[in-house]
């Protein structure tokens, strides 16, 4: 059996005969302690050898990049992970005030998503605006078709809220065609709805 210890994993070549093309296929079973959890995984490369103890020895070299490879890659989520923590904490000493500034965008997502979101309540506060009379039931149908357009069309609330401002005349009839007709303008459905935004 080839095996290999390699910056704290322990590579084991698994070299295997392909049928098909008649050649030896590397694989590797690479194992590594995390605390007091051992962790392994099995990894197949693509490249083929002659011999089998040429494939042992292409499974122990990918097998030491694929570690490195693990260890970058773990090093970047933590160094990430030490990062947001220091910025939490760090914004946390602030005052208030300057502790969304501190925090960066990312941090702060959540507060600004709920502050830019469009409730039923302010929609139908919108809508009542431009016209008073339209029903409940049409206000939760035309509210249900615009959360689904805000969903297929991956569009924020305050890209939508810009859109309806700058539609309002398209949605609300004008004062004599209220009198003239009891239906209302408001987009009902998906389609009437991504005719607008």
């Amino acid at each position: 059996m080839w095996y290999q210890s390699y910056r704290d994993h322990v590579i084991m070549a698994f070299p295997s005969f392909d049928t098909a093309t008649s050649l030896w296929a590397p694989h590797a079973s690479i194992t590594w302690v995390i605390g007091t959890e051992r962790r392994s995984e099995f990894v197949r490369f693509a490249k083929r050898a002659f011999t089998e103890a040429e494939a042992a020895a292409c499974a122990l070299s990918a097998g030491k990049s694929w570690v490195d490879a693990r260890i970058k890659s773990s090093a970047n989520v933590a160094s990430r992970e030490r990062d947001q923590t220091s910025i939490v904490s760090q914004a946390s000493d602030l005052p208030l005030t300057n502790r969304h500034r501190a925090m960066g965008r990312r941090a702060v997502g959540v507060s600004q998503t709920a502050r830019t979101m469009l409730t039923f309540d302010q929609f139908k506060s919108w809508v009542d605006q431009s016209d008073p009379n339209v029903s409940d039931q049409l206000l939760q149908k035309s509210y249900a078709a615009l959360v689904q357009l805000k969903k297929h069309q991956h569009c924020s609330w305050a890209h939508i809220m810009v859109k309806m401002k700058n539609s309002r005349s398209q949605i609300a009839p004008a004062p004599s065609a209220r009198r003239r007709a009891k239906s209302s303008h408001l987009p009902l459905t998906l389609r009437d709805w991504r005719r607008i935004i």
